[in-house]
């Protein structure tokens, strides 16, 4: 994408002969949202270093495993440690995250109690969330070991948690395979402990879901902006002439503290695009200035990296601006042509790495076989209908049903998940669902993800976000209830963000999200005093309960389907994440353990957050930058420059996974183009141009138009 077509603050000035100059600034904000980035976050006065720190060593494991020993059950008399390496002393706010369920009494916010003791220090902490949040002094910590132990308080509760078994980790981590044996368990109250026997049998060896959240500056995180056209005021109706440039400079408006820096590099190419073809390497910024050598080209790139030898010190970047200077070769080569129609499809970055399955993979080739899945969307004339067709031949393929841990806990294979066990019954829960529609929608080519969402310590749900080319955008569907959500005004699909800004918009108007005390009682009261919000619909397939479900209470967080499924409606999706790939097939590992059973316990999730819902206390990977989990697919972005009176120079780029071919329709011929460059040579009258993208699976994407008219000066 480039940078240009964001809000930011544009001059640009005329000098002598064909000379020009452009000054680009950007506020934080806008830099932020619109770059990628990592280890940097938006702060109220700018951009500074992330400032939280997760340190575990249970994630790859984290789940409920088996019924059969992976079950640690705090009680009288049982207490469990957890030793946890610092490699530095905190210096702001800290808590204890710990995965631990309610078993009795069995009720969430039942008034007991768990003590953790850190280094000898103990805390008394009500427990009201399935992740606890214990403010922990930063001064019972210190660099090195530091040991936590928890017991109930009070002699007759009893509290549950799942150990990350040893075996699993390797299931879910690719480097991170074996626990560290920082886990021990005490029968006596704490006088011995062993590190080799924990769970309630004293059978199993693994690690505590106990970890830290704390409060340091990160040492370093870098930004990189989106491609910028250093001659972008030379555009005549958005085609670009041929430039020479002379001078840029970057100037960034910063405070940097002693042993804080932030360092600029750039790079530039001949294309709209990074490229290794067309770009040049990374270069040292001294003072800002564009180094000669790169002036050759008009795209600029630039990368700011922040770093600090303190944790409680971070460089604070307020305002970028650019300033540059060329010269336009032959101004008079726009003459007789006009743009009159201009519609492109920009790209947008993400600054996460999702990884996609392979349409062609032979069991996305069985799973449609097999299923015969064609026929399923026989007669579909949208490629929006055949997403709803396959939503609801999912919903009917069983009913919900939770299976036995060891059963579900690494089957991410649709034809595992439809195959009938030795009792007769196939799939699961919403999860499966979810696995069961991705998998049939990527055998059509489409691409997929799973998202799951949940609401007050209730509650979850696992759904499908697939990416439609019809509305060019990412919507979320729902095959466990064979339901969707449009606006009521434009009956546009809605996604998953979508959905969670119009839930706290009507429920939680202008209030921050306390997990620790947002309870499902209060959102009950919320609901009955607040109703239902008025600016969406469910649209209800009718597949789901073996074909009887055809509407229900969505806005409501009880819905009466036991035992069906549920306790929740489609709507709360106070928090959410997402898994940050959907090959499954292809590379079975890594995958969260039983993903859906417990609380999400896993750190490989992609998750949003907000002013109004913060960072989670047991996940490491944030983002509330739109772009990084909402980027765009299947469109072509291109740039079109004048390079004579009666030639343009096209070049187009895509972020399309399973890229084929570009197609292009110039003045009624369909051209298949491979490279991402076409030589234009206009003809008098109209020249009417569509690129679409055709990927493997021979589907077409959105067009993106360029209408010119040309009139030649002389004959």
């Amino acid at each position: 994408m480039i940078i240009s077509f964001f809000n930011c603050t544009e001059k640009s000035t005329d000098s002598f002969a064909n000379r020009k100059s452009l000054r680009l600034e950007w506020s934080a904000r806008e830099l932020f949202m619109n770059s990628t980035s990592r280890g940097v976050m938006l702060a109220d006065d700018g951009i500074t270093l992330e400032n939280q720190f997760l340190i575990e060593d249970d994630a790859p494991a984290c789940g409920y495993s088996s019924e059969d020993g992976s079950v640690e059950v705090l009680k009288e008399g049982i207490v469990v440690k957890k030793i946890l390496r610092l490699d530095q002393v905190p210096v702001g706010p800290a808590k204890i995250a710990m995965m631990v369920y309610p078993d009795f009494p069995p009720e969430p916010n039942n008034g007991r109690h768990l003590v953790f003791c850190v280094n000898g220090h103990e805390i008394t902490y009500e427990v009201n969330h399935f992740w606890t949040g214990v403010p922990l002094p930063v001064s019972y910590l210190h660099q090195g070991d530091n040991s936590i132990t928890v017991r109930t308080l009070e002699p007759d509760t009893r509290f549950k948690t799942w150990i990350s078994l040893d075996q699993n980790f390797r299931i879910g981590s690719a480097n991170r395979v074996t626990h560290p044996n920082k886990s021990a368990r005490s029968v006596d109250g704490g006088k011995t402990w062993d590190f080799d026997h924990l769970g309630e049998k004293g059978i199993v060896d693994g690690e505590y879901p106990i970890r830290l959240k704390l409060s340091n500056y990160h040492s370093a995180g870098w930004l990189q902006s989106p491609v910028i056209d250093m001659a972008n005021n030379s555009d005549i109706n958005g085609l670009k002439l041929p430039v020479v440039m002379e001078t840029a400079v970057i100037k960034l408006h910063q405070q940097s503290p002693e042993g804080a820096q932030a360092e600029l590099k750039a790079r530039t190419g001949t294309t709209h695009f990074v490229s290794e073809d067309t770009w040049e390497d990374w270069v040292d910024c001294k003072k800002g200035k564009i180094p000669a050598s790169l002036l050759k080209n008009r795209f600029l790139q630039f990368s700011i990296t922040l770093g600090t030898q303190s944790p409680a010190e971070s460089p604070l970047l307020k305002k970028a601006e650019l300033e540059t200077q060329y010269r336009i070769k032959n101004e008079n080569l726009s003459g007789g042509i006009k743009v009159t129609q201009l519609v492109n499809k920009p790209k947008r970055l993400s600054s996460f790495n999702f990884q996609y399955e392979n349409p062609n993979h032979p069991k996305l080739k069985e799973l449609r076989t097999k299923y015969q899945l064609d026929k399923v969307i026989a007669g579909c004339e949208t490629e929006f209908d055949k997403m709803l067709k396959l939503k609801s031949w999912v919903a009917r393929q069983w009913n919900w049903h939770l299976l036995k841990p060891e059963m579900d806990i690494f089957e991410w294979d649709a034809l595992q998940i439809l195959e009938p066990d030795e009792s007769g019954e196939n799939g699961g829960y919403c999860l499966h669902y979810a696995i069961v529609y991705m998998q049939a929608l990527q055998s059509f080519g489409f691409y997929a993800r799973i998202v799951n969402t949940n609401y007050s310590i209730w509650g979850g749900h696992e759904m499908t976000e697939v990416w439609s080319n019809e509305f060019g955008k990412w919507i979320l569907m729902d095959p466990n209830f064979d339901t969707y959500f449009i606006d009521r005004e434009t009956r546009i699909p809605l996604n998953s963000l979508e959905l969670h800004n119009i839930f706290l918009k009507h429920y939680y108007p202008d209030e921050i999200i306390d997990r620790n005390n947002w309870s499902r009682a209060d959102f009950v009261k919320r609901v009955e005093s607040r109703g239902m919000p008025q600016s969406i619909e469910c649209v209800v397939g009718g597949g789901a309960k073996g074909g009887t479900l055809k509407e229900y209470e969505w806005w409501k967080p009880v819905v009466d389907l036991f035992p069906y499924c549920g306790g929740y409606g489609l709507l709360n999706t106070g928090y959410f994440r997402m898994l940050p790939r959907n090959d499954f097939l292809s590379q079975l590992y890594p995958i969260p353990v039983n993903h859906g059973r417990t609380h999400w316990g896993w750190t490989g999730y992609y998750c949003w957050y907000d002013k109004q819902t913060p960072q989670t206390q047991e996940h490491s990977q944030f983002t509330n930058r739109q772009n990084d989990l909402y980027w765009n697919l299947n469109e072509v972005d291109f740039s079109a420059e004048i390079i004579d009176q009666q030639k343009l120079l096209i070049t187009l780029d895509t972020n399309s996974p399973c890229f084929d071919h570009y197609k292009l329709h110039v003045n009624g011929t369909v051209i298949p183009l491979k490279e991402n460059q076409y030589e234009l040579n206009l003809a008098p009258g109209s020249n009417f141009l569509k690129f679409q993208v055709v990927d493997v699976m021979n589907n077409v994407g959105p067009e993106s138009i360029l209408e010119i008219t040309y009139s030649k000066l002389h004959e």
